[in-house]
């Protein structure tokens, strides 16, 4: 492990490297140097008592065991996520309710029933188009990930729960909600967020109203499942849209009870609740922050660029007015987007949006690949997905932009090793909405690289700001860092660029 202080623990290390980074970068930023001492992949850092000392993961069969053990979260990240959506969910939840909570919502997000939710999302992504429109015609710097934010917010009410919001119109309460406990509860808050003694007070108070808006939309939900049920006479309830994924869960609910509940429980309704609020968080955060990353991407690797957009032409050809329509009436267009897809993947790669911590145990121990030992009891296990997908040791050219080491075959250098690319990570526990955003993602993609180009506005912004030229605005070369804004990470600044029609 690094050098340890008797007193201080690891906090000289921590602030050592925390001082040479770029103002608000995440902290596991501060371990690449860290993690250059100690080629095997594994080391300790003691940062008592504000958490458990962390044993760093930073190889492949290192996280295979820690996903095969099957460990539970960290204390700290499930009170957190407690907190955000009012109890026990699918993050913290013990494995006998969890396993009964996730095959009850794993209908919505299969591949097959995705694809049927294809025209809900268009309808959002066609705002988004619109909007960016009106970005371009105004000209002047805009943050775009405040407009991804409230895209994939309307996405995701529209797909999760049938409602849509129009936040990317005008602000709708419930995202602000959202947005706001979010920023209240995330465990990267400032200091003196959580010293604030109207805390508590906040978050209660938020936590009421997201309640309301969600037990609401469920009851409306169910009720339409009893009305297409039952329907009354000369009633033209129409069941011919598709159903929202918490209609499927209900419409399961159903099931399980023998068909006949002419009431919705309200202890079942209040925990499918927390599940709704855990899905619209994970299904807007993560999204809106990789798209931003992929047209920063696009833009500054023009190649790149010029392979997607030449993809989009063969597919949906050269008339992009009629992409999304095309999409609605052929949503399997969507499998025949490989380079797109590896935009994602790389975009991924590079500025994943999670990591994957779990709490250490007595009985656990994660052996080296030289053999060595390393006791997890009484220490959290910490894989940062952005140290492991940027090792040199399974990534040629690891700090680049390569989305082509998607698309070779087994044999070729560029070709990723099994195991290192991890953001939606593995195993019974792997990110229940995958499907959902990747679909989201391509579809967002295919309706807007052809006809807007997305130029970074960093060095204006840092004029009209006045910052230093000497001061230090990088991370491994990247101005468009990933930084801290409450929950997970997102491009510094909220990446400030301005928007244009394709020239």
């Amino acid at each position: 492990m690094p050098r340890y202080d008797p007193i201080t623990g690891h906090f000289s290390v921590l602030r050592q490297h925390i001082s040479r980074l770029p103002p608000n970068c995440i902290f596991n930023s501060a371990f690449f140097k860290v993690a250059e001492d100690f080629p095997e992949g594994f080391f300790y850092f003691d940062l008592w008592p504000l958490f458990n000392p962390i044993l760093f993961v930073n190889t492949i069969p290192g996280v295979l065991q820690m996903t095969q053990a099957s460990l539970e979260r960290p204390k700290e990240v499930n009170v957190t996520f407690d907190t955000f959506v009012g109890g026990q969910n699918l993050i913290s939840m013990p494995e006998a309710p969890w396993k009964y909570w996730r095959n009850l919502f794993n209908p919505g997000f299969r591949e097959r029933y995705i694809q049927d939710l294809v025209p809900k999302v268009t309808a959002e992504v066609d705002v988004f188009c619109r909007i960016l429109r009106q970005c371009a015609a105004r000209g002047g710097i805009v943050k775009l990930d405040d407009l991804t934010f409230k895209l994939t917010v309307d996405v995701i009410n529209a797909t999760v729960m049938d409602t849509r919001l129009h936040h990317q119109e005008r602000d709708h309460p419930f995202a602000e909600s959202l947005r706001f406990q979010l920023e209240w509860t995330a465990l990267d808050i400032s200091l003196l967020k959580q010293l604030n003694p109207l805390r508590p007070l906040f978050i209660w108070y938020n936590d009421k109203k997201l309640s309301q808006f969600v037990n609401s939309e469920i009851e409306k939900r169910f009720q339409e499942l009893q009305s297409a049920n039952d329907p009354a006479p000369g009633s033209t309830t129409s069941t011919n849209s598709p159903k929202s994924i918490i209609s499927l869960a209900l419409e399961k609910y159903i099931q399980e009870k023998g068909g006949d509940v002419q009431r919705l429980d309200p202890e079942f309704r209040d925990i499918a609740a927390r599940q709704v609020r855990l899905l619209l968080f994970a299904g807007h955060d993560t999204t809106s922050s990789t798209l931003v990353y992929c047209y920063h991407l696009l833009a500054t690797n023009p190649e790149a660029l010029s392979c997607i957009r030449a993809e989009h032409d063969e597919v949906f050809g050269t008339d992009t007015s009629t992409t999304l329509e095309t999409l609605i009436q052929n949503p399997g267009y969507l499998n025949r987007l490989p380079y797109t897809l590896a935009v994602i993947k790389e975009s991924l790669r590079l500025f994943p949006p999670a990591s994957n911590i779990r709490a250490g145990r007595p009985s656990f121990n994660i052996t080296g690949e030289n053999g060595k030992i390393y006791p997890t009891a009484g220490c959290n296990i910490w894989c940062p997905h952005d140290l492991l997908q940027r090792n040199p040791k399974y990534w040629v050219r690891p700090n680049e932009f390569v989305p082509e080491r998607w698309l070779v075959g087994e044999g070729d250098p560029l070709y990723p090793p099994k195991g290192a690319w991890r953001p939606f990570e593995f195993g019974p526990k792997q990110c229940l909405g995958q499907t959902l955003a990747k679909m989201e993602m391509k579809m967002v993609l295919a309706a807007t690289v052809r006809d807007f180009d997305v130029k970074p506005a960093y060095e204006e912004l840092d004029e009209l700001k006045g910052v230093k030229k000497d001061a230090v605005r990088t991370f491994l070369g990247e101005r468009a860092y990933q930084a801290s804004y409450g929950g997970n990470p997102h491009a510094c600044e909220k990446y400030p660029c301005r928007i244009s029609l394709r020239e």
